[in-house]
């Protein structure tokens, strides 16, 4: 067996309440919710089950309260047989809690109170560092406090540790260059010009984002992917054969799918990357395979509920 194997997920887990709206609230307006349901999500238990779905060997590390909310997730994790040893009860706090309203043309706008994520400290990341260790993947997003993004990123880094940080949501300046440290970055359009400067909004801005933000990166095969919903994705790679300072990329258009709610569909995508990666597949089919995931997942309603199992797909090589 290989030294290094599996992922470790580090992030947030939130009870989501949904609210299913004609159209989303603007500034100063009240609308009327059609319905409403209480599901469990955050963006880091979102990555962790789309991988868990897709068969990879995954942990978690986050934190929760001592509530219902976090009986719930100790239940549904035991389920997907996600390892929650590393996933903390904070009795000083409520579990996270996200408000996400979903509107009639699957577009959704989303409030997070951090509650037990935002505990998540440096000391518990070098806690659980043995188990980030052996990791072939760690998974980092940014609804945990920065500081302890920063300090995972810096420490994978001086220990060669591959980390896919996807830095959503953008919690962060211009300033930031912790990001830098990371082997593989996956950003939507906004996440991408919040790094780069660089305004996306089609395939070609796409290309540039990703090339820009790749050569910032500091690890040798380092790989940037810019997903542009359904304009596909544009993805940037640094390989050994490359020349300094350039990148091979490549855009890869979008299955059409009809959306009905985007929640989790970027979550499902970075899980189901990592998964397809620890595994060993190469990354056009690993990237097959998450776009065919988020297809899925945006074909139905909630997060985690709409998370697909690997069954559910069609191979990319056969469909």
């Amino acid at each position: 067996m290989s030294k290094h194997s599996g992922i470790v997920v580090v992030g947030s887990l939130n009870a989501d309440i949904v609210l299913s709206v004609a159209q989303i609230a603007a500034p100063g307006h009240t609308v009327l919710a059609d319905g409403f349901d209480i599901v469990l999500g955050g963006k880091g238990a979102n990555q962790a089950v789309a991988a868990a779905r897709f068969g990879a060997k995954v942990s978690m590390l986050g934190k929760l309260g001592v509530d219902a909310h976090a009986e719930s997730f100790r239940s549904a994790m035991k389920d997907e047989g996600i390892d929650d040893t590393a996933v903390i009860a904070d009795a000083s706090c409520a579990t996270g809690q996200a408000f996400i309203q979903v509107a009639a043309d699957g577009q959704n706008a989303i409030v997070v109170a951090a509650g037990a994520n935002g505990r998540v400290s440096v000391a518990d990341i070098d806690a659980a560092w043995p188990m980030l260790a052996r990791a072939a993947w760690v998974i980092c997003q940014m609804e945990i406090p920065l500081a302890t993004v920063n300090h995972l990123l810096a420490r994978a880094a001086a220990e060669k540790l591959r980390v896919l940080l996807n830095p959503s949501p953008i919690c962060f300046d211009a300033s930031w260059q912790g990001w830098t440290q990371a082997s593989m970055l996956v950003v939507n359009e906004h996440e991408a010009a919040a790094l780069s400067g660089i305004v996306v909004k089609d395939p070609k801005s796409g290309l540039e984002a990703a090339c820009w933000l790749v050569s910032r990166l500091q690890k040798s095969a380092a790989v940037a992917v810019v997903t542009l919903g359904e304009q596909g994705l544009c993805v940037a790679e640094m390989q050994p054969s490359t020349k300094a300072g350039s990148a091979v990329s490549r855009h890869v258009p979008a299955h059409a799918v009809s959306a009905i709610d985007t929640t989790a569909a970027g979550d499902t995508f970075t899980g189901v990357l990592a998964a397809a990666l620890a595994e060993g597949l190469a990354m056009d089919d690993a990237i097959g395979w998450a776009q065919r995931a988020a297809g899925w997942c945006v074909q139905h309603r909630g997060a985690m509920p709409s998370i697909p199992r690997r069954t559910q797909l069609v191979n990319p090589r056969s469909g």
